[in-house]
């Protein structure tokens, strides 16, 4: 697949990322302005899904481009193991930027409607989350029964359940969710992999992402049941950052600045995956295999791309309302993203 930028498609679309766990705290702080400097504390999942980010932070792309607009800026950031950790820490103002997958995205903003108003600020990544597993005479998913145990981040409300359940949905119809929702398991990524690897668990099958799912591949016993582009119909936006209505009242040119300084740090690890992929390390402390980290940041292993412009997530919102995570299905993609976005080619 490929593994080079499609263009300047929108605001930028590049290809990169991925990775792997632990947390790290990095503080910067503006020289340039007068004025005491603004808080903001980012708060990521594990991944290089989250890489513009961290090149935004770690090369103060987002302070620049602050600054230049009159405001000064103060940025911590931290890594966090889930959606559900994530949502918490935006609703307790520990975090005022939060990036995770497209549901608890959504699942925000179904819930704050009448009061904090979560929206995504932008779309990040797209990239595939493989289905895997490990039992003899599992080749597909649908060699899935309902006697199979099924690792997920988080039930309902992590993208990769809500992707399994429409995968189970295309496979065997929708009058069989019911069977196979039970099957799922909350695992964190890490402890997920060492249970497929191991063979001696429960678990027969993980809903992954990279660079677990590279990882996972590696071991003969493993093997590829479907992916989320199959499943989705296509490259679909994995990650998102999302705030507060409030931030945007609060903080408008701070907001205006994000724009720009993402804009920036993809085009910077366009130019130079390898600078990149060393910025990641140094923010997360990720001891994930260069060589493997790298070659997914290429696009060795599959579509890895990072873009503004969100792709295909209204049918997750559909498929979500439909199940009832979700009060009611939004009228469009617009309903649950910046303004900021809306002219763009999103979906």
């Amino acid at each position: 697949m490929s593994s080079m930028i499609s263009g300047r498609a929108s605001r930028r679309t590049v290809l990169g990322g991925l990775a792997a766990g632990g947390l790290a705290s990095l503080s910067f702080r503006s020289r340039s302005a007068r004025a005491a400097p603004v808080p903001l504390h980012v708060a990521t999942q594990i991944g290089l899904a989250y890489l513009p980010l961290h090149v935004m932070l770690h090369d103060r792309l987002w302070e620049s481009h602050a600054a230049s607009r009159g405001v000064a800026a103060r940025f911590t950031y931290s890594r966090l193991g889930g959606g559900s950790a994530l949502n918490d820490a935006l609703i307790s103002d520990a975090a005022q930027v939060v990036a995770a997958g497209v549901a608890p995205l959504l699942v925000m903003w179904d819930r704050t409607k009448t009061n904090y108003r979560v929206t995504g600020l932008s779309a990040l990544n797209a990239s595939p989350m493989d289905l895997l597993g490990n039992r003899r005479g599992l080749r597909t998913i649908h060699d899935l029964t309902p006697k199979d145990r099924v690792a997920v981040p988080s039930l309902r409300v992590s993208i990769q359940a809500v992707i399994f359940e429409m995968g189970i949905v295309k496979a065997f119809g929708a009058n069989q969710l019911d069977r196979y929702v039970p099957t799922e398991v909350v695992m964190e990524h890490p402890d997920a992999l060492a249970a497929l690897i191991s063979g001696g668990t429960p678990i027969t099958a993980y809903m992954s992402s990279s660079p677990f799912q590279e990882i996972g591949l590696q071991h003969k016993s493993i093997v590829k049941l479907t992916d989320s582009f199959a499943i989705q119909g296509g490259p679909a936006t994995f990650s998102v950052a999302y705030v507060k209505q409030r931030f945007f009242e609060s903080n408008p040119k701070l907001a205006e600045a994000y724009y720009p300084a993402l804009d920036e740090a993809i085009d910077r690890i366009h130019r130079d995956p390898s600078a990149a992929l060393d910025t990641y390390v140094a923010m997360t402390g990720d001891r994930t295999s260069r060589t493997l980290l790298e070659g997914i940041l290429r696009g060795k292993y599959g579509q890895f791309s990072f873009s503004p412009v969100p792709s295909r997530t209204k049918p997750v919102a559909d498929f979500m309302a439909r199940t009832g995570t979700l009060h009611s299905a939004p009228a469009s993609w617009k309903a649950y993203f910046a303004p900021a976005l809306h002219g763009m080619a999103g979906s």
